[in-house]
């Protein structure tokens, strides 16, 4: 069973997971956690509240097709194939805080905050991620989303029209854009970006500018999402 050590020089057990998740029920945040399969195993309180979508409704459930009513897909099946957060858990990497809009039980979406922690995989329990979040507080003027979920629906209708018509993908990035945006999804800084490939940190920054132009991403994670969307890493 997976247990969480206490800090230094307290004397208490270990808490195992299942407590822990338990005791997530009476914290303000949403928290919701899934295996490697993106199947939904934990729902908490807080969840329920912010989306409407009911404990019973969702365990069970792929978190996609719950969150952002992305239905399975078979051909270039969207938040389905290149899932980050997937990626980097199965790397050993944490998956960087996002800003999504998520899908209440009523179909209105939501901004939220999400910050995602990695359950690793013991003898007695499965590989999970444990996701938190919180609804956003709107603010005065235009709010522009920086999430992996706005730039990929885009991109996933562009693939998916062309798998329709039979066209084949071609890659807008130059072989240097290519070479960077592969780096930002193993989890490298524009820092060591720069040094791998002896170039400026300027320079690495231009290459991330126009490949997130070409494929209208707003954000490095979306980038990365919308590059292996359309099958070019």
């Amino acid at each position: 069973m997976v247990c969480l050590l206490p800090p230094q020089g307290r004397p208490e057990p270990p808490v195992p997971l299942a407590d822990f998740l338990d005791t997530l029920n009476g914290v303000p945040y949403g928290a919701y956690a899934m295996d490697m399969n993106r199947t939904i195993l934990f729902w908490n309180r807080s969840a329920e509240r912010i989306t409407g979508h009911k404990q019973a409704q969702v365990i069970g459930r792929q978190c996609y097709e719950v969150l952002f009513g992305i239905p399975e897909q078979p051909v270039a099946p969207n938040c389905t194939g290149g899932c980050l957060t997937l990626a980097l858990a199965e790397a050993e990497r944490v998956a960087p805080a996002a800003h999504v809009r998520m899908r209440c039980a009523s179909g209105k979406r939501i901004r939220v905050a999400v910050m995602t922690l990695n359950v690793p995989e013991t003898a007695t329990e499965p590989h999970m991620l444990l996701h938190l979040f919180h609804e956003e507080v709107r603010q005065p003027g235009p709010w522009k989303e920086s999430s992996a979920v706005r730039g990929s629906r885009k991109l996933s209708r562009r693939a998916n029209s062309q798998a329709n018509e039979g066209s084949g993908r071609t890659n807008p990035l130059t072989p240097r854009e290519w070479e960077v945006v592969k780096l930002l999804r193993e989890g490298y800084d524009t820092g060591a970006i720069a040094k791998r490939l002896h170039l400026s940190t300027h320079t690495v920054r231009n290459y991330v500018r126009n490949a997130r132009e070409k494929l209208d991403a707003p954000s490095r994670l979306a980038l990365v999402l919308a590059a292996q969307r359309l099958g070019l890493l």
